[in-house]
């Protein structure tokens, strides 16, 4: 059964779903390390939030992206507890817009007929790396999907954001992705 969800546009809702979602995970931070966080053409100095429970690490932030001013949420994502001062890669980006509706950013803020907020993915990944992109992550990824109002195919649902095992689902999905993208640097080898 694929559910039906509408996404949020309205800049002050999607405001409040990133509030929320922040202050969901930083309810399960244990310690927070200083790292560079590398990316496709740089890295960033930062403190990221670790949870031991879920073992990921994440870094919450709005930031304008690149010559065309679009605005979005920046929520990165890494598995495993890094080393103070260590060099961090990204395993997945859930990043949404600031506005509006904006498909070239992974992340989507929605809600249900009751009001319920989810966090859903289009499949966007890579990181620069070859091979890995949306289409290998539908190809691999076995997780539930849902159709947005103005979409076409479905898209991968993470979970919603208030749901008490909501950091236990987005630890399965940034587990999924590492392996997707594993799985494809195994094959190019």
């Amino acid at each position: 059964m694929v559910i039906m969800l509408k996404p949020l546009k309205n800049k002050d809702e999607i405001k409040n779903a990133q509030t929320t979602f922040e202050n969901v995970l930083e309810s399960i931070v244990n310690k927070k390390i200083r790292v560079k966080i590398g990316y496709k053409g740089g890295n960033v100095e930062a403190d990221i939030s670790y949870s031991e429970k879920y073992n990921f690490w994440f870094y919450l932030s709005d930031i304008v992206e690149g010559g065309s001013g679009k605005k979005r949420y920046w929520n990165v994502f890494g598995m495993g507890r890094p080393n103070e001062r260590s060099n961090v890669s990204i395993t997945v980006e859930i990043n949404s817009p600031l506005k509006g509706i904006y498909r070239k950013v992974a992340g989507v803020f929605a809600k249900d007929d009751k009001g319920n907020i989810f966090l859903l993915h289009r499949g966007i990944i890579g990181g620069g790396r070859k091979g890995i992109g949306k289409r290998i992550f539908y190809e691999y990824y076995d997780g539930d999907k849902v159709l947005l109002q103005e979409d076409k195919e479905p898209i991968a649902l993470i979970g919603c954001i208030t749901d008490p095992d909501f950091p236990k689902k987005l630890k399965k999905f940034i587990e999924k992705v590492n392996e997707i993208k594993n799985l494809v640097s195994l094959q190019q080898k």
